[in-house]
């Protein structure tokens, strides 16, 4: 059976919007194509439907691109090891993939000695059967340090790709010096493009300068 397509209906988008905890226009374009597209149908735009809502469409904008305060990097910096992303975007106001941009800027790596013997293994033998939280839950820990222990670990859900990962596998291209004989054809081009709408951008969440990696890609295939 094909996948049953939600019905859209000016109603249907607002109801929808009003449950979001991020209302911004490039969250959402990037996160929550379908309500986006149905609220641009319905609406004439994604600011439109918004303010339809009550609310005040700038202040949302205000929000979505406020600066980092002082105390806000402090508390990155001091609970990135224990609490998970959402968990953290949820307390500081801001999107995920916010969070994640500035845990690679400022080199917040996560610790992944943390886990003995036993909890390695219970990560390898359950990883294809529980979520990353489920693991997380059973271990008492945080679900990125189980997500980024799996990729450390090359232990990959079959299909599965969110941002984390891109950015993941971007930076591991690029650390090998691949990064620039990548091809469209490949699945982490095609899954940089869902996720971040380009590949370009995909490359830039990663803290990396695009410009120059695509004039050495250029270089190289001349020297070729």
């Amino acid at each position: 059976m094909g996948r049953i397509r939600k019905k859209w209906s000016p109603k249907k988008v607002m109801d929808e919007i009003r449950k979001l905890e991020n209302k911004s226009a490039s969250w959402n374009h990037r996160n929550n194509s379908s309500l986006y597209n149905a609220a641009v149908t319905h609406f004439g735009s994604w600011k439109a439907a918004v303010r339809a809502c009550g609310y005040d469409y700038y202040e949302i904008k205000k929000v979505s691109n406020k600066k980092w305060s002082d105390n806000d990097m402090e508390f990155l910096k001091k609970n990135y090891q224990t609490l998970s992303t959402e968990d953290i975007a949820k307390i500081l106001g801001r999107s995920k993939n916010s969070i994640n941009t500035y845990r690679h800027r400022w080199g917040l790596k996560l610790n992944l000695d943390r886990f003995d013997g036993s909890e390695k293994d219970f990560i390898r033998k359950s990883f294809k059967k529980m979520s990353d939280k489920e693991i997380a839950d059973k271990l008492g820990e945080n679900p990125n340090a189980v997500y980024y222990f799996r990729l450390k670990e090359n232990l990959k859900k079959s299909g599965h790709w969110d941002e984390d990962k891109v950015i993941y596998e971007i930076r591991e291209l690029f650390d090998q010096g691949k990064l620039r004989n990548i091809s469209a054809s490949d699945p982490l081009y095609a899954a940089a493009r869902r996720c971040f709408g380009s590949w370009k951008k995909a490359v830039e969440s990663a803290e990396l300068q695009y410009e120059k990696i695509v004039k050495k890609g250029r270089r190289k295939k001349q020297e070729v």
